[in-house]
């Protein structure tokens, strides 16, 4: 395992880097830069109570039933009969609106202008199956 040397302030190494970026922070004070011992980093559960961590739950999992919304449209969308593809074309719609929640939160900003554009598309596919002739 290499080791990263780093010095205090008074010049005495601190030889284990991964146990100085998580115990030891580097703080600016009048007599220049120096070492401080960190808290504790705090779980999820002590940040906002459990309604907070509750409600970031729900969000974290909107992936999944987006997921296989997406799928079942997909397999709807490839149909040879017009009700069931149109079916397709607005579960594409609510797997878009699903997707973009979970984008939000997780700040996936190419997820989200994806999904739009994909949305766009599912709208076209949509009204174009509506002007066609029954197969």
């Amino acid at each position: 395992m290499a080791q990263a040397f780093i010095f205090r302030a008074v010049g005495a190494p601190i030889q284990d880097f991964h146990t100085v970026s998580t115990r030891v922070a580097l703080t600016p004070s009048k007599s220049g830069l120096t070492y401080r011992e960190k808290p504790p980093q705090r779980h999820r559960e002590h940040r906002g109570g459990i309604e907070k961590k509750y409600q970031m739950d729900i969000l974290d999992a909107i992936q999944w039933p987006a997921m296989v919304v997406t799928v079942i449209a997909a397999w709807m969308v490839g149909s040879q009969k017009k009700f069931k593809r149109n079916w397709g074309f607005w579960l594409f719609l609510l797997s878009n609106v699903l997707w973009i929640v979970w984008g939000v939160h997780d700040r996936a900003f190419a997820l989200i202008f994806l999904q739009l554009c994909l949305a766009f598309l599912n709208i076209r596919g949509a009204m174009k199956n509506r002007s066609q002739v029954s197969t």
